[in-house]
């Protein structure tokens, strides 16, 4: 498994993209306010501790010289289909796992199969040390096709391993533009360069538990036995036990669970109008995914942060699947009737939608006549993508259209 993490994604493609901004301090961030978030920062701002989550504010007083950038989905998606473009040419089984990371999987490549680059019955270090050598080249080869096919200014850093997990890992050893290949013979030492945090999926909570039994190291806890981790994580136990040892457990595709958006408002209100509005359009964009995806809805939330720190969220389910915005919007609204505090001010609104089925799973009700409502959304969709998101859409929100613009949401492609 190869696992390619392109270094500070969004900050790079705007640096490729102007090379007034190369070699400075480039911050990338939803809006450019002082309580807005950067979502990525240049290897430059990275220098000064500055890192995707750090306030605008604090960025500034950080390094007073960063440059910020309003993200451009629509270039990050653009450059995302070109890179793995070039991944495909190098290898035939290619899945993007983010916006900004691909593993390509070597696994059923005749090159690595007997008859392939290495002959019949080579021993096992000589093969060892030739795979290690064929990754390498590879891994140059994937550098070249980028500078060459897609952008000169745009790196990426590679691990290599017998599995998703180890690869991902190793990817992060030796950041920006490294490479790192782990196998049996320096599994060791690789965790002992690492802390726990630094295994993708350990995160505080699991830390935590670890530390109980005594594991504070990832060298720690790759040595332990698998009675002990099946008695603190139950099932997880045995996955992490042969996710450390270099076992392939996570090839698969997870169900989606839940499709929303959110916005943060650049200036807090307590207007009815602008809320409903701003809720139409996160719908619009919510409905236009379900229906990319042939997925239909019949649990809803709407959720709310107010200027004091306090929120407010409320779900329901409903009998019927939908997919329309006006439907869902229907369901939303009822929730939001439903709020505390109306005369509080809101920071950031967010809705969602979960409890999927297939677009063709439910019921048809025999006397309902829903074919020219699928067939509105359906052109609806068709033109928006074609030319443009909100190309059409409601004259509700023609006053708001630079509201909740494009996002892309960490760990999406979409």
């Amino acid at each position: 498994m190869m696992h390619v993490d392109m270094n500070s994604f969004f900050a790079s493609c705007e640096q490729q993209e102007n090379p007034l901004l190369r070699k400075k301090p480039v911050g990338v961030v939803p809006s450019i306010h002082q309580s807005s978030t950067i979502v990525a920062a240049s290897v430059e701002a990275k220098k000064f501790g500055i890192k995707t989550g750090t306030k605008v504010r604090d960025a500034l007083e950080m390094c007073p010289n960063i440059i910020f950038k309003e993200a451009d989905p629509a270039k990050y998606r653009y450059i995302n289909k070109k890179f793995m473009e070039v991944f495909s040419e190098i290898c035939p089984n290619v899945t993007g796992k983010s916006i900004d990371e691909a593993v390509l999987n070597f696994s059923r490549d005749i090159r690595f199969l007997q008859g392939g680059y290495l002959a019949k019955d080579t021993p096992l270090e000589e093969s060892r040390v030739k795979h290690k050598d064929k990754m390498s080249e590879l891994a140059e080869d994937i550098r070249k096709a980028l500078r060459d096919k897609v952008g000169d200014y745009l790196k990426c850093s590679i691990g290599v391993g017998t599995n998703y997990f180890l690869a991902k890992v190793a990817s992060n050893v030796n950041k920006p533009n490294g490479f790192f290949y782990v196998d049996y013979t320096n599994i060791e030492t690789f965790y002992d360069m690492l802390k726990l945090q630094d295994l993708h999926g350990v995160a505080s909570k699991n830390e935590a538990r670890l530390n109980k039994r005594g594991i504070f190291t990832p060298l720690e806890f790759y040595k332990t036995n698998l009675q002990t981790l099946q008695f603190e994580f139950d099932t997880f136990g045995t996955y992490w036990y042969l996710r450390l040892r270099g076992h392939e457990i996570d090839d698969y595709i997870t169900k989606r669970k839940t499709i929303g958006h959110s916005y943060h408002l650049p200036k807090f209100t307590n207007c009815d109008v602008e809320i409903k509005a701003i809720a139409l359009k996160l719908t619009e964009k919510a409905c236009s995914r379900l229906r990319k995806h042939k997925l239909k809805a019949r649990c809803f939330s709407f959720f709310i942060l107010y200027s004091d720190g306090t929120s407010w969220n409320k779900s329901h389910r409903i009998v019927n699947y939908l997919d329309s915005t006006s439907e869902i919007y229907k369901e939303l609204i009822k929730l939001f009737n439903q709020r505390q505090y109306p005369n509080k001010k809101v920071r950031i609104l967010g809705i969602s939608t979960s409890y999927f089925a297939k677009k063709d799973y439910e019921q048809k009700d025999l006397f309902s006549f829903v074919d020219n409502k699928n067939n509105f959304y359906k052109a609806l969709d068709t033109i928006n993508q074609t030319f443009g998101d909100f190309t059409l859409m409601p004259a509700t929100l023609l006053q708001y259209k630079e509201t909740a613009p494009d996002r892309i949401s960490f760990g999406n492609k979409e």
